[in-house]
């Protein structure tokens, strides 16, 4: 599995490749910082992502590969589907906790990677525009209120 920066899609920022020596059939968005990933084998794992890291295998569908993943209503249940035609529900509660334990219990240290991406909380500001914006500051100010009175 490959991952890419927002607007670089030519090259890959970070290849994923733990997850199975077999090709990812289906993924499914759990939050910001993980998702459930289906493989070819038919196992179904919850991936971390930065970083990049299989947090526990959830299930095993069949010996065909995952084809679909789909999460019931409340998220409580994970849905998956393969070729043998049966539609199999898994039971997320238990599993979904266990692991948000453990993502919470690990400390930001213990992280061995030799390769963290740093980044700049206070990126420099472009100087490019500042002219008109400070010089346009004071006047026309209330011409902007009467534009949206009508709204």
């Amino acid at each position: 599995m490959l991952l890419y920066s927002w607007g670089f899609f030519k090259d890959c920022s970070d290849r994923f490749i733990d997850l199975s020596p077999n090709s990812v059939e289906a993924l499914l968005k759990l939050d910001e910082d993980r998702l459930i990933a289906g493989t070819e084998s038919g196992l179904i794992s919850l991936v971390g992502i930065l970083p990049n890291r299989i947090i526990q295998p959830i299930a095993e569908h069949s010996e065909y590969p995952v084809e679909g993943l789909a999460f019931y209503h409340d998220r409580r249940f994970l849905g998956s589907i393969s070729h043998d035609q049966m539609l199999k529900l898994w039971d997320l509660n238990d599993i979904l906790q266990s692991s948000e334990s453990t993502v919470k219990g690990q400390d930001a240290s213990s992280d061995t990677d030799s390769d963290e991406v740093e980044v700049d909380d206070n990126p420099p500001r472009s100087k490019k525009g500042t002219k008109t914006k400070n010089a346009n500051k004071g006047a026309g100010f209330s011409g902007s209120n009467t534009f949206l009175a009508d709204l």
